[in-house]
C-alpha cells in the first residue's frame, strides 16, 4: 500500500496537480506527499486545498522551491491552503520553504493556525513575512497547543520581530525548536531572545546563525544560558562574536547542565582563546558536540590550544563525542587522539 509519494523536481505544474488532487480526495492510505520543485502556482494550491479538505490521511505536505523548477504559490496560494489547515485534522507537517510568501501570506497562515489543532511542524524558510507577518504568527504561538517546530529562517526579521517572538515564548509551553537563522536581529536586540531563555522551559533547539550578533549579544545570551535548563542545541554560526564573545560564552557554559551541542563555525574566535572554553569545560560534563571550524589562526598557531582542549575533554568530559576544528595538522592530531580512546 502506497503511503509516501515523492514527485520532487518534475514538471507536473498546476495541470498535473489537478489530476493528483482528484485522487487525493478519495485516497485513504497516502500519508506523505512531496511536490518540491514542480512549477506549482496559486492555481495548483487551490486544487490541493479542495482535495485536502476531503482527505483524511495525509499528514505531511511539502511544497518548497529548492530547485530550478520552483514552486511559487505566493500569498494567493496560501489563501487557498489555509482552508485545509482550518478543516483538515490530519496534517502535522507543512513545508512552504522558498515560496514567495509575504506579510499578507503570514497573516493568512496565522488565521488558519488559530483554528488548527494538529500541526506540529511549520517550515517557512526564505519567505518575506518580515516583522509584521512575524507579529501575527507570534500572537498564535502564545496559545497554540501542538506546534513544536517553527522555522522562520531568512524572512527579513529584525529586532522588532524578535521581540514579538520572545514575548510569545514566555507564554508558550509547547515549542521545542526555533530557527531564526539568516535574519537581522542584531547585536544588542538579541537580548529579547536571551531574556526568554532565562524563563522558557520547553525550547530545546535554537538556531540564530548569521544574525549580526557580536560580543555584547553573546553576553546577553550567556546570561540566559546560565539560568536555562532545557536548551540542548545552540547554533551561532557566522556571527562575529570574536574573542570577547568567546569569553562571555565560556562564562555561560560553566554551570550550564543542558547544552549538548554548540556550533561556533566561522565566529571569528582566535585559536588562543580556546583557553576560555577549556576553562569553562572543566566544570561542564554534558556537552557532546563542539564545532569550532574556521577558528582564526594566530602567530602562536592553532594546534597547541586545540590539542590541549581536546586532551582536557577526553580526560574530564566523558560525554564528548564530536570535536571539530578546521586545520589539517591540528585535526589529524585530534583525530589520532580520538582513535587512541576508542
Amino acid at each position: 500500500t502506497l503511503t509516501t509519494l515523492n514527485l520532487v523536481n518534475n514538471q507536473i505544474k498546476d495541470e498535473g496537480v489537478k489530476y493528483l488532487a482528484d485522487t487525493l480526495r478519495t485516497n485513504t492510505t497516502l500519508t506523505d506527499l512531496d511536490l518540491c520543485g514542480n512549477e506549482i502556482t496559486s492555481k495548483g494550491a487551490r486544487f490541493l486545498d479542495d482535495a485536502l479538505q476531503k482527505n483524511a490521511t495525509l499528514a505531511t505536505l511539502t511544497l518548497p522551491s529548492y530547485y530550478a523548477r520552483s514552486n511559487n504559490i505566493g500569498d494567493d496560494g496560501v489563501r487557498y491552503l489555509i482552508n485545509a489547515l482550518r478543516n483538515n485534522n490530519k496534517i502535522i507537517i507543512l513545508n512552504l520553504n522558498y515560496n514567495i510568501i509575504s506579510v499578507e501570506g503570514g497573516i493568512y497562515l496565522s488565521n488558519a493556525l488559530r483554528h488548527n489543532t494538529t500541526l506540529t511542524e511549520f517550515n517557512l524558510t526564505y519567505g518575506q513575512i518580515e516583522d509584521e507577518g512575524t507579529r501575527y504568527l507570534a500572537d498564535i504561538l502564545r496559545n497554540h497547543r501542538t506546534l513544536t517546530t517553527l522555522n522562520l529562517a531568512n524572512n527579513a526579521i529584525t529586532a522588532v520581530g524578535a521581540q514579538y517572538l520572545a514575548n510569545a515564548l514566555r507564554d508558550n509551553a509547547i515549542l521545542t525548536k526555533l530557527d531564526l537563522s539568516s535574519n537581522t536581529i542584531g547585536n544588542h536586540e538579541i537580548h529579547y531572545v536571551a531574556e526568554t531563555l532565562q524563563t522558557n522551559n520547553t525550547l530545546t533547539s535554537l538556531n540564530i546563525q548569521h544574525n549580526e550578533i557580536e560580543a555584547q549579544g553573546i553576553k546577553y545570551l550567556a546570561d540566559g544560558l546560565q539560568r536555562n535548563t532545557t536548551l540542548s542545541i545552540f547554533n551561532l554560526v557566522n556571527n562575529d562574536i570574536g574573542d570577547e564573545g568567546a569569553q562571555h560564552l565560556a562564562n555561560g557554559l560553566r554551570n550550564n547542565t543542558a547544552l549538548t551541542e554548540i556550533n561556533l563555525v566561522n565566529t571569528q574566535i582566535r585559536a588562543k582563546c580556546a583557553q576560555y572554553l577549556l576553562d569553562a569545560l572543566r566544570n561542564n560534563t554534558t556537552l557532546i558536540k563542539l564545532n569550532l571550524l574556521s577558528l582564526v589562526s594566530t602567530a602562536h598557531g592553532l594546534r597547541p590550544p586545540m590539542l590541549e582542549l581536546h586532551d582536557h575533554i577526553r580526560q574530564s568530559n566523558a560525554s564528548m563525542r564530536y570535536f571539530q576544528t578546521r586545520n589539517e595538522e591540528a585535526q589529524d592530531q585530534v583525530d589520532a587522539s580520538v582513535d587512541d580512546t576508542v
